[in-house]
């Protein structure tokens, strides 16, 4: 007796691609930046440099507050619209300052003609997320982000990710 080979049917091939989206976080739009653009423009000099989309994130949801001047400026990232910038929201922040000096020694590759620095994840009494920085045209960019990785290698991997994307896309 001939066996015929049988197809799956759609509904386990769409069970198969739900199941492998959810092993893999994918990485979300940054639109979260959309709603606090357009005043941080009017209040900083600084090129606003932040990426399209942004890795997962400790927090399921994550809102955006922002504060400038005209040499510096400070995107903070939190799970809760009203948090008031409690340490226990907190998901990152994107920072820039004219004339900064990097704080941390390890170099790292940010694309091909870029250098910056990162900090890997640390804890003591409490853990503070990876950090990475990095200069461009006298202004020193810095993007911490309380990811959700598996090891330092990929949060190593995930910020620079980050760094790559926003100088890429330019300024806002």
């Amino acid at each position: 007796m001939a066996r015929t080979k049988r197809r799956p049917s759609f509904s386990w091939v769409l069970l198969l691609l739900i199941a492998v989206s959810r092993a893999q976080p994918s990485w979300a739009p940054a639109s979260v930046f959309d709603s606090v653009l357009p005043e941080l423009k009017q209040q900083t000099r600084i090129p606003i440099l932040l990426p399209d989309h942004l890795p997962p994130l400790g927090g399921a949801q994550v809102f955006a507050s922002a504060e400038g001047q005209a040499e510096h400026y400070a995107i903070r990232l939190e799970s809760d619209p009203d948090c008031d910038h409690a340490q226990v929201c907190f998901q990152g922040i994107f920072r820039a300052q004219k004339g900064g000096e990097f704080s941390f020694p390890e170099v790292v590759q940010i694309g091909k003609a870029a250098k910056g620095r990162f900090k890997a994840t640390s804890c003591g009494g409490s853990c503070a997320p990876p950090v990475i920085e990095w200069k461009l045209n006298g202004v020193l960019y810095t993007v911490e982000l309380n990811l959700l990785t598996r090891d330092e290698r990929e949060g190593r991997a995930a910020m620079i990710k980050v760094a790559q994307n926003a100088i890429l896309h330019g300024p806002r």
